[in-house]
């Protein structure tokens, strides 16, 4: 089995609460400038049975908590490659129903376009926006 999630931090530093975890998901309050907030850590495996079991216990958890939310991590969603234009729609559509199911907002980042880079001679061979 590949992926997976694990989470550290230095708890003389960050107060960090794990109010709930699975295979594909940890959830968490942390005290932030005195103030509780939650965050979720994802990694969503790309299989389809692993996927829709993701999203019942996303939106489950969704439903309990009504305060705001973080959800960070790897979605696993992929639009291209091999699979037909109508596959890749089928994809989106349910992609964006099971994400506003759960009420998420995707924010908007800033900064690198991709997460790495590897170089090979001072040359960029490989660039990846995970």
């Amino acid at each position: 089995m590949a992926g997976g999630l694990a989470l550290f931090w230095n708890a003389e530093k960050i107060d960090v609460d794990v109010l709930d975890s699975s295979q594909q998901c940890i959830h968490t309050t942390m005290m932030i400038n005195s103030v509780r907030k939650v965050f979720s850590f994802v990694y969503d495996r790309p299989s389809c049975a692993w996927k829709d079991c993701f999203w019942v216990e996303l939106k489950v958890f969704a439903e309990t908590i009504d305060s705001p939310r973080c959800f960070l991590g790897d979605f696993n969603e992929r639009w291209g490659g091999s699979a037909s234009s109508h596959d890749v729609t089928n994809r989106v559509v349910n992609f964006k129903d099971r994400w506003s199911s759960c009420d998420l907002l995707d924010v908007d980042t800033s900064g690198c376009r991709f997460t790495w880079v590897r170089k090979n001679g001072g040359r960029i061979i490989l660039q990846e926006k995970t």
